[in-house]
């Protein structure tokens, strides 16, 4: 699932959806008056709707997922640091690992639940730092 923030009016305003669009167009009741805001939408063009219209921040959210920026050591890496890491995972971890392109951050995606391969990230991600 896909969650969308955006500051109107002074508030934080959520929006959530399975995907891009979905959210754009459920953003965009906002300021369907606005004539720069139909533009975006009328050609279709969400992703530049998100980011240079509404500034908005798009994430994937749920218990399915978690960014490795969250996720304990993995966090204390920097972005060439994490590739190397990713590097070294065993394909039975990477499969679970995807970039959100949008963001350009990678986050786990496991159905049984995000904590689970972000614990062995964990264990691994030390093993690599600290040995």
């Amino acid at each position: 699932m896909l969650e969308l923030k955006i500051r109107h009016k002074g508030q934080d305003k959520y929006f959530y959806g399975r995907d891009l669009k979905e959210v754009t167009l459920e953003s965009f009741e906002l300021y369907k008056n606005d004539e720069q805001a139909n533009e975006y939408i009328n050609n279709e063009n969400y992703e530049d709707f998100v980011k240079d219209f509404l500034k908005g921040e798009l994430k994937y959210t749920g218990e399915t997922v978690q960014y490795l920026k969250d996720i304990e050591i993995v966090w204390d890496m920097d972005y060439i640091r994490t590739l190397d890491f990713l590097k070294t995972l065993d394909e039975e971890i990477k499969q679970y690992i995807k970039l959100d392109e949008f963001n350009q951050e990678f986050y786990v995606e496991y159905d049984k639940g995000a904590y689970k391969i972000s614990e062995q990230l964990t264990e691994l991600a030390e093993q690599y730092l600290y040995e």
